[in-house]
């Protein structure tokens, strides 16, 4: 993520928004694929992300929940490649 997202470290990606990582229609598919993650399914977009630098990245995004011993959604796993090279 840091890399990708051109942070300048670890730090400044747990203070940033996931919300405000993408753009128009790109927050709209992030918050629907966030909202089937936390009702226990796997869910799959693609939309332009913003870099810290202002760089546009199109990005194919999965998000897979993660589960507590209780069955409950705790966190989520990730996986984030980039398209830009691509479209």
């Amino acid at each position: 993520g840091v890399q990708l997202m051109r942070a300048p470290d670890d730090s400044a990606l747990l203070h940033r928004s996931w919300h405000d990582c993408w753009e128009d229609e790109g927050r709209v598919r992030a918050d629907e694929a966030l909202a089937t993650a936390r009702a226990g399914a796997v869910a799959r977009f693609q939309a332009t992300a913003v870099a810290f630098d202002g760089a546009r990245r199109w990005l194919d995004t999965a998000l897979t929940p993660v589960n507590g011993s209780d069955g409950a959604v705790t966190r989520f796993v990730v996986v984030a490649r980039d398209l830009t090279e691509l479209r």
